[in-house]
């Protein structure tokens, strides 16, 4: 990811928001489930610690989804979570995202439809 400014930032970085004076940190452990969703269907839990996820990238020359290109992308190595959501956030509904998390030390993985 890169600053306003076009510097780029390292993972777990804070974002900033210079226009306002301020940054933050965006943490990747889940805070709450929408009931309904398809975390909820997945179990995951407030607590969760997100790890990494694998999605699919749409061609945009092409409709069909096996023509879609695979994506991992590890949490607090290459990619913050504001950086993954921002991927999510141009999938097609019905695309499926593999998460991979931690609950009580535990390593899991569940898959999630957008």
């Amino acid at each position: 990811m890169t600053s306003r400014s076009g510097t780029p930032e390292p993972p777990g970085a804070p974002v900033s928001i210079p226009e306002l004076g301020i940054a933050y940190r965006v943490e990747n452990s889940v805070a709450a489930i929408a009931p309904g969703s398809s975390a909820d269907d997945a179990r995951l839990q407030p607590g969760d610690r997100l790890i990494a996820a694998e999605l699919m990238i749409p061609d945009p020359k092409s409709d069909k989804k096996e023509d879609a290109e695979p994506l991992k992308v590890t949490l607090g190595e290459q990619y913050s979570w504001t950086m993954l959501d921002s991927l999510v956030q141009t999938l097609p509904v019905g695309a499926e995202v593999e998460l991979t998390y931690e609950r009580n030390g535990v390593e899991k993985s569940a898959t999630l439809t957008s």
